[in-house]
C-alpha cells in the first residue's frame, strides 16, 4: 500500500471520529446534526479517494470510485450549505416545498453521477484505453453546481456576521476563514486539476479538510469559552 493511500485511510477514520465526537455533543441540535452529517458525507468522498488509490490498474474499480467520489462531494457540499444555514441562526425559515426539492435535486443528481457511466467520465475510455477521459461539459455543470452551493454557504455566513454581534460574530468569523480556507485548498487540489486531466494532488484535498473542520468543530462545539 502507498504512503498516500494509508494517509486517506488515517483521514477516513480520523473524520469518521470526529462525525461521532460531534454527534455525541448533541444530535438532538440542528447545527450538531448538519456538521456531522457533512463530516460523514465527507469520509465517504475520502473514502471513495482510498479505493480510487488502490485500483489505479483496475478500470472498472477506479469508474466505480470516482463515481462515488463526485457523488459525496456534491452531498458534503450540500450539507455544507445546511449546516450554514443553521448555524449561528437562521435569516430565514424555507418553505418545506423549497426544502424538499432542494434535496430532491441534489440527491437526484448525486444517484445519476452514480448511475451513468458515461456522464462526467467516459466507461469506453477507462475500459479499453485504462485512461480516464472527463467529459468537460457534464464535469463543469457538476463543478458550477458545488461551487453554487458553497458560494450561497459563503453568502448566508457573510449576512450573518454583519448581523451578528459579540460571541456569535468570532464564531461565524471561524467558520468563514476556516471554510474558505477548507474549500480553496481542496478546489485547487481536486477539482481545478481534472479540467486537464491531472490527478497527482487528488489525495491532499483531505488533509487540508481534516485540520479545517477539526479546529472548528473544536472552536464552535467544545470551547465553551466566551473570549476566544
Amino acid at each position: 500500500m502507498e504512503v498516500k493511500s494509508i494517509i486517506l485511510l488515517i483521514m477516513v477514520i480520523l473524520n469518521l471520529l470526529l462525525f461521532f465526537i460531534v454527534l455525541k455533543k448533541n444530535c438532538r441540535n440542528q447545527i450538531n446534526l448538519y456538521y456531522s452529517l457533512m463530516l460523514l458525507t465527507g469520509s465517504c468522498w475520502i473514502l471513495g479517494l482510498f479505493g480510487y488509490s488502490l485500483s489505479t490498474e483496475i478500470p472498472i474499480l477506479r469508474l466505480l470510485f470516482i463515481k462515488l467520489i463526485y457523488s459525496f462531494t456534491l452531498i458534503a457540499g450540500f450539507y455544507y450549505f445546511v449546516f450554514c444555514h443553521y448555524f449561528p441562526f437562521r435569516l430565514f425559515k424555507p418553505s418545506k416545498y423549497i426544502t424538499a426539492l432542494a434535496y430532491v435535486f441534489v440527491f437526484g443528481y448525486s444517484l445519476f453521477i452514480a448511475l451513468n457511466n458515461d456522464y462526467i467520465v467516459s466507461f469506453k475510455e477507462i475500459m479499453e484505453r485504462n485512461m480516464e477521459v472527463t467529459q468537460m461539459a457534464n464535469y463543469s455543470i457538476f463543478s458550477a453546481v458545488f461551487g453554487l452551493l458553497v458560494l450561497l454557504s459563503f453568502v448566508q455566513l457573510i449576512v450573518k456576521y454583519r448581523k451578528a454581534e459579540g460571541y456569535n460574530k468570532r464564531l461565524i468569523k471561524y467558520v468563514i476563514w476556516g471554510t474558505a480556507l477548507t474549500f480553496v485548498l481542496a478546489t485547487i487540489t481536486n477539482l481545478i486539476p481534472s479540467f486537464w486531466n491531472t490527478f497527482g494532488t487528488y489525495w491532499m484535498g483531505p488533509l487540508f479538510s481534516l485540520i479545517n473542520f477539526s479546529v472548528i468543530a473544536y472552536l464552535v462545539f467544545y470551547k465553551p469559552s466566551k473570549n476566544i
